[in-house]
């Protein structure tokens, strides 16, 4: 059995950093660190095997700690506090983007910040999109990684009640300017879970795991308390199925890098298994490019499938209300990325989910997403045989997958809790 290793070094990078930082060249080490943040998540090579940078953790620590030393009294602002959400960006599609807008709805208000730093690679202009339109949103201004961590302590020093620190992987200046905030709670919500991540091991933050494996991962490799909010999703109803079906509709959703294009169980040859197995139709929800379109409908007319048997619905903004809306009678899970948040909205709509057998040593092994009947796979053949077996007992997986949701990822568990998370965290520093 592989022993998993999950803490990453890079001693040359490291070494290289603390250079830049000797010279107070803040800024520098900052997009330096950023930069090899990104490279390495983008690295199949890590995902799965390493999420931890205890050592860039320290820098980033160290950066924010002298650029905000002279800004740690300052008289807050007579707007009153309220819970502040860090994000680096918000888009359409992304489990993180929901996670922002239902921490607003539990919380009752709040404020969106995002940092919009991306280790000094140019991106253009942030335009938010209309999912987001009704979130009061803050977006700080192109500058330097230096002066956006001093702008961003100072907003959250003078208007937070607590922090929610969504950003990614890279995000210094997120890092940098909380890990000094400690007059009220940031809550690092580690939703990243299957790559590496700055912010992971900062002691300061309150550490939360959405997903219980990584909760028991986490609590176990950083040897501290660890919080577990169960994910919860607003209840948008429950899909009404009609027995016999007239069709069998199949879905499957996420960005087109949770799929393998090459090699065993391509997204291709999956979309052929499903339909030869019983579907009549199968939607991708979600985008996906025109060269992987390409090549989907390319592998069904060899295999002599009717192209027009596949469906690409685009971006939308409900995963689960647009599996009630097709009328999908079973859902296959992404391969071999998982969409965690996807996993909760098909079960909450009571819609049978085929998930991905992750191997048992991966820190991706999330079968504690699942309902405990559903079918795995791990081959095509696996699969082909899941989508029979969910065919023929489609009434009871249905109810199953339905179960999951409300016994495990409820609205109410989530606001519960948060609230206890931030109950603790007063009993603990106002005590």
């Amino acid at each position: 059995m592989n022993v998993i290793s999950p803490f990453l070094l890079v001693p040359e990078l490291k070494n290289a950093a603390i250079e830049l930082i000797n010279k107070r060249a803040y800024t520098e080490a900052s997009d330096l660190i950023s930069g090899m943040v990104i490279e390495v998540c983008n690295d199949p090579e890590y995902i799965g095997k390493q999420i931890y940078l205890p050592e860039f953790d320290q820098l980033v620590e160290h950066i924010g700690k002298v650029l905000t030393a002279n800004k740690a009294n300052q008289t807050p602002l007579h707007t009153g506090k309220c819970p502040i959400i860090i994000a680096t960006e918000l888009y359409f599609d992304g489990g993180h983007s929901r996670i922002a807008e239902e921490l607003i709805k539990t919380l009752g208000g709040g404020i969106v910040i995002l940092t919009n730093y991306f280790g000094g690679s140019a991106r253009a202009d942030n335009t938010l999109p209309q999912a987001i339109r009704d979130l009061n949103t803050l977006v700080l201004p192109k500058d330097t990684a230096a002066n956006n961590i001093v702008r961003l302590h100072s907003i959250c020093s003078q208007l937070a009640s607590e922090v929610y620190h969504l950003a990614h992987h890279h995000d210094v200046v997120a890092n940098a300017a909380l890990s000094s905030l400690m007059t009220v709670p940031v809550f690092f919500i580690h939703h990243s879970d299957h790559k590496v991540t700055l912010g992971a091991t900062v002691g300061k933050f309150v550490h939360v795991d959405l997903g219980r494996h990584m909760h028991k991962l986490c609590s176990s490799f950083l040897k501290r308390e660890i919080e577990y909010w169960p994910q919860g999703v607003f209840d948008r109803g429950v899909k009404k199925f009609t027995y016999p079906p007239d069709e069998i509709y199949s879905a499957s959703s996420g960005v087109w890098n949770k799929f393998n294009w090459e090699g065993d169980f391509t997204y291709p040859d999956m979309i052929a298994t499903i339909l030869k197995a019983g579907a009549a139709r199968h939607y991708h929800i979600g985008s996906l490019p025109d060269d992987k379109l390409e090549l989907i409908r390319h592998r069904l007319s060899s295999q002599s499938l009717s192209v027009d048997r596949f469906h690409c619905t685009g971006v939308v903004h409900s995963l689960w209300q647009c599996l009630i809306d097709l009328n999908i009678y079973l859902f296959v899970g992404s391969a071999p990325m998982h969409g965690l948040r996807t996993a909760i909205e098909v079960q909450g709509a009571g819609i049978p989910i085929i998930p991905f057998r992750q191997d048992d040593t991966s820190l991706l092994n999330e079968g504690g997403f699942y309902n405990k009947d559903a079918p795995m796979w791990s081959t095509l053949e696996e699969l082909a045989i899941s989508v029979k077996a969910t065919i023929a007992d489609h009434a009871r997986l249905a109810s199953s997958a339905r179960e999951c949701y409300e016994n495990e990822f409820s609205p109410s568990l989530w606001a519960d809790a948060i609230n206890k998370a931030k109950d603790k965290y007063r009993r603990t520093h106002e005590g």
